[in-house]
């Protein structure tokens, strides 16, 4: 009987292509926690919502991996539609290839479901259409699966799920996640990399102003570009005039000036 492989340990370093980068406990990272921690025990849904580059994803992951790292199944599909839903679902569960009807395919998928409780996590959830909402509602009605669902979306994610009575009704949990606050950025950046250590505390709101703004996937970007610029040029010594050139570069502007 086929069964989802055991999950690797979350390298966070790796996942955002920042090495020495660390996970800080935002907030929104704590209440994350809590609320996942309370979807997993309890089979529930749970949706996580909010800007782009806000941290959803990551945060979701890294918990997941913390609390259920081998019943955990990622579900993203490549394309839209039913077929690439049920393909990602299938691929999660480790579900042979060689089954080419659907029929055959959602067998071996509810087989695998009703081994032990699992939590399907479906990120970029927005792109999620009608037939691959329906096919995941069906299973997570199931009384034989013990299912919890975990949906991470962005842009009007929250919005869609709420027109929709059959999910509303059954979403019990959700969390908001939204740009970094001037207080956060500073209590968060310093804590996320090293490379920040050299920056005074009058600094990190210029550099936000400048180009972050609270996204957390700009900063992490920026962070990964200031540690190359300081490895690859040896004479080069943290500035403000540097980061604030760095931020230019990585918006298309590569005259310094």
């Amino acid at each position: 009987m086929s069964q989802a492989p055991a999950a690797p340990t979350f390298d966070l370093a790796a996942y955002l292509k920042v090495p020495g980068a660390r996970l800080v406990p935002t907030q929104a990272v704590l209440r994350t926690q809590k609320a996942l921690n309370a979807a997993v025990q309890g089979h529930k849904v749970m949706c996580v919502y909010g800007d782009y580059g806000t941290g959803k994803t990551l945060s979701v992951g890294v918990t997941l991996h913390d609390l259920a790292p081998n019943t955990t199944v990622p579900v993203q599909p490549l394309g839209i539609g039913i077929k690439a839903f049920r393909h990602a679902l299938a691929t999660g569960l480790n579900v042979p290839a060689d089954l080419t009807s659907d029929t055959a395919r959602d067998a071996a998928i509810l087989a695998v479901l009703a081994q032990h409780p699992h939590t399907l996590l479906c990120d970029e959830a927005q792109r999620l259409d009608n037939r691959s909402l329906d096919y995941l509602r069906a299973l997570y009605d199931r009384r034989d699966l013990h299912l919890s669902i975990v949906m991470v979306g962005a842009h009007d994610f929250r919005r869609r799920m709420l027109a929709r009575p059959a999910w509303k009704s059954r979403i019990k949990l959700w969390t908001k996640f939204t740009p970094l606050t001037p207080d956060e950025v500073l209590e968060t950046v310093y804590k996320f990399h090293p490379v920040w250590d050299a920056a005074s505390v009058e600094d990190i709101p210029v550099i936000d102003d400048a180009g972050c703004h609270g996204n957390f996937r700009a900063w992490a970007g920026l962070t990964d570009e200031l540690k190359q610029a300081l490895e690859e040029n040896l004479e080069l010594t943290y500035s403000l005039e540097l980061v604030l050139w760095l931020l230019r570069k990585m918006n298309g502007f590569d005259d310094p000036a």
